[in-house]
C-alpha cells in the first residue's frame, strides 16, 4: 500500500509541484489549502506524513503541529520562507520533525520525505522490549510504560528513549545523542538533549501523575520566561524562589491552567482562574463545528450560552469576523474573566474590541427574552456532569466551579432547557452546536429529535469521542 502523504500549503502552484513529484515516488497525495481543509483530510483518512506551510490563511502552520501532535505520530516537516532561528525553534518545539526553507530542491525534498518514512517503518517493525523488570518500551506503539502505567512522551523525548535503549549497555555523550535524534541538520545545541533528559528521568520518577513532566516544563517556563528544552543557563534566585512556590501550589493540585492566568484556545489567548472552568482543546472542535453550520451566512447573529471565559463564543468570531456574537455567563466570578477576554483575546486579529458582547444571566430564563427568529446559531459548553461523577472528580476538576460541571442527577438537565425553550430564537434552519460529555450522545440526540429539532448528528473529537452534537430549527415549525 502507498504511503499518503498530506500537503498543506496555501500556495497552489507550490502544491502542484511538490504532488507531482511525490506521485512519481509511488505515493499517494492529499492536499489542503487552510487549517480546516487539513483537519478534514486528517478526520477523513490520518496521513503517513504531512508537509506543513507556516503562513496560512485561517490559522498559522505552528498551531496546527501543537493541536494534532497529541493525535498522530507520524512526520511532519514544515516547509516554510521563514528562516529565524527563533521559527525554526517554534517548529520543532510544536512538535515538527522536520524545517524545510522554502525555495527548497525538489530532490531533496523527496529524499526527506522518504528519509522520515524509513525510519517510521523500521520502528513499526520492532518489538517491544523490557527493562529492569518494570520499565517497558513498544517500539511499534511508540510507548513507554513503567509498572504498567503509559507515561506521556513528546515525539523528540520518545525518540531518545529508542536510541538509548536499542542501544544498551553503550555511553554516548550529548552531542552523539544530538546528532542522531536530531540530524546534522539539527537547529541549536546539545543543551536540548540535557533538558529532554532530565524531564524523561522525572517522569520515570514521578510514574504516579501522569502530567508531571509537561506540568514541570511549563512551571519552568512561566518562572524563568524560558524554554527547557532550549536552555541550560542556572536559574536566578529570583526564578529559583518563583519555581518553587509554583511547584508548591501545583504539587496542592491547583491547574496548571490557574498558575498561569492565561490558556491557549484555537490560536488566542484566554484569561483564566479560579471561579472559571479552564478552556480544554477537545472544545476547539465545537468551536470548528459550529463555524461550520454558518457557511454562506452573512453578518450572521450568535449566541454563546455558559459562556465562561468565552471560549466559544470568541471562537465563532475568529472564524466568522462579521458574526455578531453575544455570550451568556451566570457566575459573577467567571463574568469578570468573559468581559476581560471579550476585550482583548481577539485584539490580535484585527478584530475590533469587544469582540464579543459578554451579558449576565440564566440560561434557565433568558429565553423568554429573545425574540423570535432572530438568531442564526446557538452554541453551549453547558455543565454535563452527573451527579455521580461531580463525587468523583480529579483534585485540579475539583478546584473548579461546580457551577459550570454539575448537572443534576442524569446530567442532562441544561441539555433539556436548551431543547425545549431556544428552538424558537432560531430562524427556520439556524443551527445549534453543543458540547457534550462522551456517553451523552444517545441520551441528547433522544432530547432534542423529542423537541423537534431536526438534521441530528454528532461530531467526534479528535481523541475519537463522541464530542459536539449539532442540530437545526426546521424550515417549517409545526
Amino acid at each position: 500500500m502507498a504511503y499518503r502523504i498530506l500537503i498543506v500549503d496555501d500556495e497552489a502552484a507550490l502544491q502542484n509541484m511538490v504532488k507531482e513529484i511525490l506521485t512519481q515516488a509511488g505515493y499517494e497525495t492529499a492536499s489542503a489549502l487552510t487549517c480546516a481543509q487539513a483537519l478534514d483530510q486528517f478526520r477523513a483518512a490520518p496521513p503517513d506524513a504531512v508537509l506543513l506551510d507556516v503562513n496560512l490563511p485561517d490559522i498559522d502552520g505552528f498551531s496546527i503541529c501543537t493541536r494534532i501532535r497529541s493525535h498522530v505520530s507520524c512526520p511532519i516537516l514544515f516547509l516554510t520562507a521563514r528562516v529565524e532561528d527563533s521559527d525554526r525553534i517554534r517548529g520543532f518545539a510544536a512538535g515538527g520533525d522536520d524545517y524545510i526553507v522554502k525555495p527548497f530542491s525538489l530532490d531533496v525534498l523527496g529524499a526527506r520525505v522518504a528519509a522520515h518514512l524509513r525510519r517510521e517503518e523500521r520502528s513499526r517493525r520492532k518489538t517491544s522490549a523490557r527493562f529492569s523488570g518494570e520499565l517497558a518500551v513498544d517500539y511499534g506503539q511508540r510507548c513507554v510504560t513503567c509498572r504498567g502505567e503509559a507515561l506521556p512522551l513528546a515525539r523528540k523525548e520518545f525518540d531518545i528513549v529508542e536510541f538509548l535503549s536499542t542501544n544498551a549497555g553503550q555511553v554516548f555523550d550529548k552531542e552523539r545523542i544530538y546528532e542522531r535524534v536530531w540530524g546534522f541538520d539539527g537547529q541549536g545545541d546539545s543543551s536540548v538533549v540535557a533538558e529532554h533528559i532530565r524531564r524523561i528521568r522525572a517522569k520515570l520518577a514521578a510514574a504516579g501523575c501522569p502530567d508531571a513532566d509537561f506540568d514541570a516544563g511549563e512551571l519552568f517556563r512561566l518562572a524563568t520566561g524560558r524554554d527547557p528544552r532550549l536552555s541550560e543557563a542556572p536559574l536566578t534566585e529570583a526564578e529559583a524562589a518563583t519555581l518553587e512556590t509554583l511547584a508548591a501550589r501545583r504539587a496542592e493540585r491547583e491547574p496548571l491552567q490557574y498558575l498561569y492566568g492565561r490558556w491557549p484556545f484555537l490560536n488566542f489567548e484566554l484569561a483564566v482562574g479560579p471561579g472559571v472552568l479552564c478552556p480544554r482543546a477537545d472544545t476547539e472542535v465545537v468551536a470548528e463545528t459550529a463555524a461550520g453550520l454558518l457557511e454562506g451566512v452573512s453578518a450572521p447573529r450568535v449566541l454563546d450560552l455558559c459562556a465562561g471565559t468565552g471560549c466559544l463564543g470568541l471562537g465563532v468570531k475568529m472564524f466568522c469576523p462579521g458574526a455578531r456574537v453575544v455570550c451568556l455567563e451566570k457566575s459573577p466570578e467567571a463574568f469578570q474573566y468573559l468581559a476581560q477576554n471579550a476585550a482583548q483575546a481577539l485584539t490580535g486579529q484585527g478584530i475590533a474590541s469587544p469582540a464579543v458582547e459578554p451579558v449576565a444571566g440564566d440560561l434557565f430564563t433568558y429565553w423568554r427574552t429573545l425574540p423570535e427568529g432572530e438568531l442564526d446559531l446557538i452554541v453551549s459548553n453547558p455543565p454535563y456532569l452527573t451527579a455521580e461523577e461531580m463525587e468523583h472528580l480529579q483534585p485540579e476538576t475539583a478546584r473548579e466551579p461546580a457551577m459550570a460541571l454539575a448537572a443534576g442527577v442524569d446530567g442532562l438537565e441544561f441539555y433539556r432547557a436548551i431543547a425545549e425553550h431556544y428552538q424558537r430564537a432560531l430562524r427556520p434552519g439556524g443551527a445549534l452546536a453543543l458540547e457534550i460529555g462522551w456517553q451523552q450522545r444517545q441520551a441528547v440526540e433522544e432530547l432534542l429529535a423529542r423537541s423537534g429539532w431536526v438534521e441530528i448528528a454528532c461530531r467526534k473529537d479528535y481523541g475519537g469521542n463522541n464530542r459536539c452534537v449539532t442540530a437545526r430549527r426546521p424550515q417549517k415549525m409545526k
